[in-house]
């Protein structure tokens, strides 16, 4: 929690250096930033204890799977590609069975891949 907490810190100096007053473009992009970096950090954080040994945790997995949601919804006016990807990660986490469903084979949803995308985010702000 504490490296989520130091990540976002450090999001939202960068973001508020970037802010154009009244910017609903900026607002919605920042939020989305903010929103997606939470659901890879934490979704880091648990695949890593898990490697460790960890055991699987469905309510810390109910948890990635509303931070995914909310970034699906957040990233959704910025990039809609990437918010289908948080939405299915969600879905993956709430069920992931789902991730068989044929629906859903074609989205990449690696956490690189995210990740990747979130730094192009910050590289391309306005």
């Amino acid at each position: 929690m504490k490296l989520l907490l130091a990540v976002l810190a450090v999001v939202e100096r960068f973001l508020e250096r970037r802010r154009t007053a009244g910017s609903r473009r900026t607002a919605a992009h920042r939020q989305a930033v903010v929103s997606l970096l939470a659901a890879v950090v934490e979704t880091e954080q648990y695949a890593s204890e898990r490697k460790e040994g960890g055991r699987r945790d469905r309510r810390r997995e109910a948890e990635l799977a509303k931070l995914w949601a909310t970034a699906a919804v957040d990233v959704r006016s910025v990039d809609r590609r990437l918010s289908r990807i948080a939405l299915v990660k969600s879905f993956s986490w709430a069920n992931p069975e789902l991730l068989t469903n044929e629906n859903y084979k074609d989205v990449p949803t690696q956490l690189d891949l995210i990740r990747n995308q979130c730094e192009w985010l910050l590289e391309n702000w306005e």
